[in-house]
């Protein structure tokens, strides 16, 4: 099985001293999502976004064993 991805533009943050933004690149062939949000606790926000990105970095795969191996 193959899977095929697109995507138009990698993606961002933008930061200031009184915001961040996100641009989050999505694959160009599904449909757009859209969120717009007020972030009230930016250090729980931050906490969450870095076990966020464990999440899908990680590979959650196990191994095959190798079975009659001596």
């Amino acid at each position: 099985m193959q899977i095929a991805r697109s995507y138009n533009k990698p993606s961002n943050v933008d930061s200031n001293a009184s915001s961040m933004d996100f641009s989050l690149a999505t694959d160009v062939s599904r449909p757009g999502v859209f969120l717009n949000a007020e972030v009230k606790d930016g250090l729980s926000f931050a906490r969450v976004m870095l076990v966020l990105h464990q999440i899908v970095c990680s590979n959650m795969i196990k191994p095959k064993k190798i079975r009659g191996a001596t």
